[in-house]
């Protein structure tokens, strides 16, 4: 069935039920742990860091497995740094780090069922949701690391003899990051694909990890063309959403440092009040923008989910390549 609006419909689906359910937020704000941005800002985010070498391999590969940038084993190897000799600490931060992964995870199945039955008859609270995705943590957890380290291992088997044989005509190093970004990345683009809809099989019909998994194969196999549109889709909203909350909060910041500016020089108490009043506003400015963007995030994926397990769809680029063909026959 050929939808003339399918995006367009996943979109405006996606911000009402964003804007109409703010409870939703605190998920996205746990969901968001595991990695918030898209999948392609992915890309631009490994990218600088290889380019500017301040990307260390164990650290790529890890981050890899939120494949936004995981914000959690940014968290916790900062905080491991300085502790590396204290038994005691260290176990108490194993312990937070497992509590993060059990909030974030959890939120992720539980912000997509919440999603998918917003619509409908069955309006449960919150916590229901969360109880339902806290309830399948480990099998949540087992599609997340599923997807990815099948997406390494098919790296492994084409990427490194590649990275090999460009060795050969390029610095080591050059060769190794042209085989992460030509065979490493895509693969973890579509492992994180992959995982959002086995995510939304086993939280919506109830299969097993393994069955949604194979199901979730299946459905991007059948898709792959729409999903990567959609990627790109909210990788621009991203960008957009990203540079008019900055310019906001610029321009809420002005005032601020002109009055601090003003006072700076008889009233440096008030003057340090002010300035940290205004850094404590853009932060929390930023984490409701970043719950925010992350429930929409969710709520794309889970709409586009929806719509196509059930109902052929033709991507955009194929729909512009019949309409040419129809012309022009």
């Amino acid at each position: 069935m050929l939808s003339q609006s399918l995006y367009r419909d996943i979109i405006l689906r996606a911000w009402n039920t964003t804007r109409n359910n703010v409870h939703f937020w605190i998920l996205g704000f746990l969901a968001a742990f595991l990695g918030n941005g898209g999948e392609l800002e992915f890309i631009l985010t490994q990218f600088n860091r290889l380019s500017t070498g301040t990307l260390e391999i164990s650290e790529g590969l890890i981050s890899a497995f939120g494949t936004g940038g995981s914000n959690i084993i940014r968290l916790v190897s900062n905080l491991f740094a300085p502790v590396h000799d204290n038994l005691p600490l260290i176990i108490l931060l194993g312990v937070i780090l497992f509590a993060l992964v059990w909030l974030a995870v959890s939120a992720q199945g539980a912000i997509i069922r919440a999603i998918a039955l917003s619509g409908g008859m069955d309006r449960t609270d919150l916590s229901e949701h969360f109880f339902k995705g806290s309830s399948s943590f480990f099998s949540l957890l087992a599609i997340i690391l599923t997807t990815r380290l099948g997406a390494f291992f098919a790296f492994a088997v084409i990427g490194i003899p590649i990275g090999a044989l460009m060795m050969y005509f390029l610095d080591p190093w050059v060769a190794g990051v042209l085989a992460f970004f030509i065979v490493g990345v895509p693969f973890l683009i579509i492992a994180s694909l992959i995982s959002k809809y086995a995510i939304a099989y086993h939280m919506l019909d109830r299969k097993s990890w393994k069955s949604s998994i194979i199901h979730a194969l299946q459905l991007f196999a059948d898709n792959w063309l729409i999903s990567i549109e959609l990627a790109i889709i909210v990788f621009i909203i991203n960008i957009l959403a990203g540079a008019v909350i900055i310019l906001l909060i610029v321009l809420f910041s002005v005032p601020f440092i002109l009055l601090a500016s003003f006072l700076q020089d008889n009233y440096q108490n008030i003057t340090i009040t002010l300035l940290w009043v205004g850094e404590i506003v853009a932060f929390v400015a930023l984490l409701l923008f970043g719950s925010i963007l992350a429930t929409f995030q969710y709520a794309c994926w889970t709409e586009l989910f929806l719509k196509i397990r059930k109902h052929g769809h033709l991507s955009k680029i194929m729909r512009i390549v019949l309409s040419v063909r129809d012309k022009y026959r």
